[in-house]
């Protein structure tokens, strides 16, 4: 049977994987105070990794000391994704990128299209069937509906989540097309 144990949590699985690509690599696991709580992987190198999880925000990745409770320099929706960014740390010897996520974790639309998915924007409109003037309206909006950064996203690759912050509590929020099961 394969090596890597069964595990509950996606910070877990990140850990087996990089046991198994780094067996000499010292890591210790964080669990939170409370079950809607951050757990923090800190990876013993030289520079210090620290990746971390929450079951409805996904990955940060972060390089160095920083201080406790400061948000992760990069954010990841996928274990995949975070497990490649920290194999290319550990091996290439190169840093996270701080305030690369603005706002703490939040990016405007068209930061989102140039940065994270490298298109332009007539590119972008094509695949949306929009005129490219549209879409640089859009993105230079302030209040645009949902529905059209829902196909903005989706245009993207990525999948639009709305979420509700109350203290620890983040809740996904959705618009008439999902009902909760509470």
């Amino acid at each position: 049977m394969g090596s890597t144990p069964v595990t509950d949590l996606p910070i877990q699985t990140l850990m087996y994987r990089l046991r198994g690509q780094y067996p000499s690599l010292e890591m210790s696991l964080d669990a939170p105070d409370s079950p809607v709580g951050d757990w923090f992987l800190d990876l013993q190198s030289t520079p210090r990794i620290t990746a971390q999880w929450h079951s409805s925000r996904g990955f940060g990745c972060s390089v160095g000391g920083g201080e406790y409770g400061e948000k992760p320099d990069e954010i990841y929706r996928s274990i995949d994704a975070v497990f490649g960014r920290i194999v290319s740390l550990l091996d290439d010897d190169s840093e996270s990128q701080p305030n690369s996520v603005p706002h703490h974790g939040q990016m405007a639309l068209a930061e989102i299209r140039k940065k994270i998915v490298g298109i332009n924007q007539t590119d972008l409109s094509a695949r949306m069937g929009v005129k490219q003037p549209t879409l640089g309206s859009m993105e230079r909006g302030r209040d645009p509906h949902i529905s059209s950064v829902r196909r903005y996203v989706e245009a993207l690759g990525g999948e639009l989540q709305v979420l509700a912050v109350f203290g620890d509590r983040v809740i996904p929020i959705c618009f008439g097309e999902e009902e909760s099961n509470a």
